[in-house]
């Protein structure tokens, strides 16, 4: 049995070295592509360099979060388990050793299935020597690298969630915005650290142990400092759960994200896909409200919502199914009119996935003012989604999405003008004319909300919200 084990652990190193090659494989293959797009198609090349950035940042945060979170559950639960059933006394015989097989230089390669006086000579020995081994020593430096991505990003949306914590009445929201700019910008360098951590630094550390056997103690220490630390955060989170509620509620919804973009585009199981069973259930939504013969219908989205309505639109649009369909040709022209808030549509989807959501995103110079229109030609086009207009609402802060029409980078993005409104609204609201940058006669309307995150669109947070929707219904 534990031959066994210590086989497949053999067969885990070598299947994460061939993982290793296949990331700079990808690497070096992006680069070849990049450099074989036209020099003179900016929006081409801008294309590719997103779309190889976002494959290398999905491998390398799966392999991240699967070594961090196996390496430490295993290296906080052996000593219990050990100390449960006293495993520590069962007797090892020397045999296959593997705490010097794949990542060690080559001449300890020699040692493989050969007997060896230094090997475990018990299974508590052995289990601690793999844990150990199999982290390397370039787990030190891959944990560390993996705080200060995580301190990045904590520092790039912190007053983003502050924002979703203790919301307040519309602020203008230029401030916001421009350190949520800036955020981005940060987060490519933690994207690159946990990059560079998981393809470089943590394969080299094992070259650097053996040359400094000295610095390969660190290992076991930081090992030991990181289980105590997740036991410890463990015990608080027990302990201070009541209050930490709202902190856990600010930080939910950027967890949700992940989730969200990560259900959605899975393609597997082919026949039942949660994407296409989300598109089932509002295709039969849309066919019952074509079928109560309305004058006009108004589709209300937030965050990935307006994905999902955008996309399954679309798709009626571009095959043709609201003519073949009789279900969906019973609307018979009835306008729709799509509201949308909080959209990643271009801040998310289009910008890491351009070969799916090309049609979601632009190039546009900077415009001269916030009253000049929006221009024709400028994606994401309303009437791709046979939509008469789309009105996108938007915080400054919002970490998953926002403007869909206005330039990047733009002075007068994050702008709104304060009124005062009579009524249950606070004072203190937003003028939705001053701040949009199409008159409400166009087919594409956006105007910023204010300061703060992804939430509170729909409470007395966010009164020109309200405001509009009272706009869209009466006219």
């Amino acid at each position: 049995m534990v031959h066994t084990a210590e086989v497949l652990y053999a067969l885990l190193r070598i299947s994460f070295v061939l993982f290793l090659l296949v990331g700079w494989i990808s690497v070096i293959d992006g680069w070849r592509v990049g450099r074989s797009a036209p020099r003179d198609n900016r929006a081409a090349r801008d294309r590719l360099i997103r779309l190889q950035w976002t494959a290398r940042l999905t491998l390398a945060l799966a392999a991240v979060l699967f070594l961090l979170a196996t390496t430490l559950f295993w290296g906080a639960l052996w000593p219990q388990i050990n100390r449960w059933a006293n495993l520590g006394d069962i007797k090892h015989k020397p045999g296959v050793v593997l705490t010097t097989v794949v990542f060690d230089l080559p001449p300890t390669l020699t040692r493989l299935a050969k007997e060896d006086p230094k090997a475990a000579e018990t299974l508590d020995q052995l289990v601690r020597g793999l844990i150990e081994t199999g982290a390397g020593f370039g787990f030190t430096a891959l944990f560390l690298s993996v705080v200060i991505a995580v301190a990045f990003g904590l520092y790039a949306v912190g007053p983003s969630v502050l924002n979703e914590i203790r919301p307040k009445p519309p602020l203008d929201g230029t401030s916001n915005g421009r350190w949520l700019d800036g955020g981005f910008r940060l987060l490519r360098w933690a994207g690159r650290l946990i990059f560079l951590g998981v393809f470089l630094v943590l394969p080299a550390g094992p070259l650097i142990a053996n040359r400094w056997p000295s610095l390969g103690n660190y290992n076991s220490s930081l090992q030991l400092w990181a289980v105590s630390a997740l036991g410890l955060a463990g015990g608080g989170l027990f302990l201070f759960r009541s209050r930490l509620k709202s902190l856990a509620g600010g930080l939910r919804s950027v967890v949700d994200v992940a989730l969200d973009v990560d259900n959605y585009l899975r393609e597997h199981p082919r026949s039942s896909n949660p994407r296409g069973r989300i598109a089932a259930r509002m295709s039969s939504l849309l066919k019952h409200i074509y079928r109560g013969k309305y004058d006009a219908i108004v589709i209300i989205a937030h965050s990935q919502g307006t994905v999902i309505a955008a996309d399954l639109l679309r798709f009626i649009r571009m095959t043709g199914l609201d003519q073949t369909d009789p279900d969906l040709a019973a609307r018979k022209g009835a306008p729709i009119y799509l509201f949308t808030m909080g959209s990643p549509l271009r801040q998310l989807y289009g910008l890491r996935f351009p070969h799916l959501y090309l049609w979601a995103r632009h190039h546009q110079l900077p415009w001269p003012n916030a009253g000049h229109p929006i221009p024709p030609d400028t994606g994401p086009d309303p009437a791709q989604l046979d939509v008469t207009q789309w009105v996108n609402a938007y915080r400054s802060g919002d970490y998953v999405g926002r403007y869909l029409w206005r330039p990047e980078p733009s002075d007068f993005a994050y702008l709104i003008k304060p009124i005062a409104l009579r009524g249950r609204w606070p004072v203190g609201s937003v003028d939705v004319e001053a701040s949009e940058t199409a008159p409400p006669t166009t087919n594409r309307r956006e105007f910023c909300i204010g300061s703060g995150g992804h939430q509170h669109y729909w409470d007395g947070y966010a009164p020109a919200i309200a405001l509009e929707l009272d706009r869209l219904i009466t006219r």
